[in-house]
């Protein structure tokens, strides 16, 4: 956040200015509510952990991180709508689409979990829900990904050396983004399956929101190292076509080029009269 302000500041604009104030803020609330139920099982109820049955926080955090995965998606929908081309783009509002019942399930499972009485009954209750919006939060993330690598590869076979080694930075920037958050909410989905009847599975689900907003604050910071990568692009290429034109006209590798060079010797000869017919006639006095 403060390296996003630094940079861009007040330049950017106003979307991703607001974008990523609720992202900062929400973390901020989400960090307190985790550090709360922390403080609460291992301070508060510590020695007493029949009483450990219920989580209030946990839930108000389950609640913002349904938040800023909704603001990230949105972002990254964006970004799909704008950049791919028919019908690629489409995929944006799709998942755009996607996300905000995401969000809505997210809302209502924080919800559930403070009105819960015992984490049993919560899982019982809401289990299908909670596997179907870490599954959709993963599917969207892998999906966004997906279009932009297939996107930018395709455009990688058409360009320049040059473009191509851009392009390779995009690409690998857009797994980066993309398939870091969806493996962490596969893992999530797993332990929650497998191990539901513990808290391993809350450890990464607590990390799931910091991914999104990590990920969402790089694609931001990203911007300026790549209109700098792209700058240098275009300045090779400008100076590759301009040492392409002075070869051109350049007349010793036109002389170079021409083929085989032909020379025409000249030779002069003067012939010149004996002496004898150059030497003076006497002059007898004699009219001629």
């Amino acid at each position: 956040m403060f390296y996003y302000v630094e940079t861009f500041g007040a330049d950017d604009r106003k979307t991703f200015r607001a974008m990523a104030g609720a992202v900062w803020v929400l973390e901020l609330a989400h960090t307190i509510c985790i550090c709360a139920e922390l403080y609460r099982g291992t301070v508060v109820l510590y020695g007493r952990m029949d009483l450990f049955v219920n989580y209030p926080w946990m839930g108000a955090a389950t609640i913002l991180s349904g938040f800023i995965t909704w603001i990230v998606h949105i972002f990254f929908c964006l970004r799909v709508y704008k950049a791919l081309p028919n019908p690629l783009r489409y995929i944006g509002p799709v998942c755009a689409l996607a996300t905000t019942l995401r969000t809505i399930g997210g809302v209502y499972l924080g919800t559930r979990i403070i009105m819960a009485e015992t984490l049993a009954e919560y899982q019982a209750a809401n289990g299908w829900l909670v596997s179907a919006t870490l599954a959709g939060g993963a599917a969207i993330d892998v999906i966004i990904a997906a279009s932009m690598v297939h996107f930018l590869v395709s455009k990688k076979q058409t360009g320049l050396g040059h473009v191509a080694k851009l392009v390779d930075r995009l690409v690998a920037y857009a797994i980066r983004t993309g398939v870091l958050t969806s493996i962490t909410a596969i893992t999530v989905l797993i332990l929650f399956q497998a191990m539901g009847h513990n808290f391993v599975w809350a450890g990464f689900y607590v990390v799931l929101a910091k991914m999104y907003s990590n990920s969402f604050f790089s694609a931001l910071n990203e911007r300026e190292r790549l209109r700098s990568a792209i700058a240098s692009s275009s300045a090779d290429a400008d100076s590759r076509m301009l040492g392409k034109n002075r070869s051109a006209v350049d007349p010793t590798n036109f002389r170079r080029r021409a083929g085989p060079e032909i020379s025409i010797e000249m030779k002069t000869t003067v012939i010149h009269d004996d002496e004898e017919n150059l030497k003076p006639i006497p002059y007898d006095g004699r009219r001629l």
